[in-house]
């Protein structure tokens, strides 16, 4: 009987190692696909200055592990470049996305040359809930021409302090660091 036994648990044994060398073969067979989501891509066949017209591309590379970028006039993807960008990380005339860097940006953190708009905005005119710019227009506002809860500039409105020459009373709060009060000492010299 306890012969009878062993061999039926050497059996099962048996067939759960048989189980789990199948299974990692899987596990290594499988692409790596980084946060649940596979590689997909999309180029068009028309091109203009040797991009292509649209190009989409979202996903982790299941090879290297890193995100694929979109490069295209029209680019779609986790990071993308082009005339006009959309994407977790945009570059170029026109962005879209959570990090922006154009000619003309719309995410929530844009530096834009032309236009900068969102959360934290900087750019020749730079909208956002903090905006430092020729023309900032924001909570916080820093710039040439500055609207906002708290402005800072030559020509400064909001309910604090309402030019930077003005901006010289908080030069001597206690909270304000050294380095600081040094910078805005130099730039209200300058003015």
């Amino acid at each position: 009987m306890t012969n009878r036994r062993e061999r039926e648990l050497e059996e099962e044994v048996q067939q759960l190692r048989d189980e789990v060398a199948r299974l990692r073969s899987q596990v290594s067979a499988a692409p790596r696909s980084g946060y649940g989501r596979p590689r997909r891509e999309y180029r068009s066949k028309g091109t203009w200055l040797g991009l292509p017209l649209v190009h989409v591309c979202t996903g982790v590379d299941p090879e290297t592990g890193r995100s694929g970028v979109a490069r295209g006039i029209i680019a779609v993807g986790d990071v993308a470049v082009g005339l006009v960008a959309l994407g977790g990380m945009a570059a170029g005339g026109i962005c879209f996305g959570g990090v922006a860097v154009g000619l003309v940006c719309f995410s929530g953190v844009s530096l834009g040359l032309a236009l900068a708009i969102g959360g934290v905005a900087i750019g020749g005119i730079a909208l956002g809930g903090v905006a430092v710019g020729g023309i900032a227009l924001g909570g916080v506002a820093v710039g040439y021409v500055a609207l906002g809860g708290a402005a800072a500039g030559v020509y400064a409105f909001g309910d604090e302090y309402s030019s930077l020459r003005d901006f010289s009373e908080i030069l001597g709060h206690p909270s304000l660091p050294d380095a600081l009060r040094d910078l805005l000492k130099q730039v209200i010299a300058s003015q």
